[in-house]
């Protein structure tokens, strides 16, 4: 039924103006919302359509070049049965990026989820300070990504060795993203053993990244 018949016409046989307009609207409303399950069913499948036309996905392994291993930040003056990883003389404090900045291009614009995932060890021998006689207290690695310098997730991440895995989804505009993936020491303690006595000051291994995966999905209509 048509908007403008809906109406009841006014003295001398003569309609509202909105009847009018109410038609225009529906109209142009039909058109402006035109979408793929309006349209006939072979005419944008994945036959005909174009790579990267309903979504694009990135995924890859990350930051190093033994399976994922983070490799900046990296100490190379640890023990020699320790990782070369992140220590308080390397990485103090603040958020440090665990490897180069990737770049996504060809993103069009909509929704993008994304998700870092990897193994995690924090040495849990040192969350007993010297001269604590309290139980110790883990220290939590922080993580976190950033997408075009934008906090896109965060949470507080694993303190002893284990796997972790930190998501999220958000919407971005058209044009190449900028994503890090960046962790954060839980600051010295005053306490804290920085040094390995009697080995030429060697440094104490703190927090290593490994089996490092991104996956990142970019959708669209």
């Amino acid at each position: 039924m048509k908007r403008w018949t809906q109406r009841e016409a006014l003295t001398g046989v003569t309609v509202s103006p909105d009847s009018v307009n109410e038609e225009l609207r529906a109209q142009q409303s039909s058109i402006a919302t035109l979408d793929r399950t309006q349209m006939p069913a072979a005419l944008v499948d994945e036959n005909n359509a174009t790579a990267g036309a309903f979504m694009r996905v990135y995924a890859a392994r990350f930051a190093g070049d033994a399976g994922g291993e983070q490799n900046a930040a990296r100490d190379t003056s640890t023990v020699s049965n320790g990782w070369q990883c992140v220590t308080y003389q390397s990485s103090l404090s603040g958020w440090q990026n665990i490897g180069s900045a990737l770049t996504f291009s060809d993103y069009k614009g909509g929704t993008l989820y994304g998700e870092w995932s990897g193994n995690a060890m924090v040495m849990p021998a040192f969350c007993a300070t010297a001269g604590n006689i309290y139980p110790g207290s883990p220290k939590y690695l922080g993580l976190r990504i950033l997408v075009n310098g934008t906090v896109f997730a965060e949470r507080r991440g694993p303190a002893y060795h284990e796997h972790f895995r930190i998501f999220g989804v958000r919407r971005f505009p058209q044009g190449s993203l900028t994503v890090e993936l960046q962790m954060q020491l839980t600051d010295a303690d005053p306490n804290d053993v920085l040094n390995v006595s009697g080995l030429g000051n060697t440094n104490v291994p703190q927090a290593h990244l490994y089996s490092n995966r991104y996956l990142f999905v970019g959708r669209w209509r």
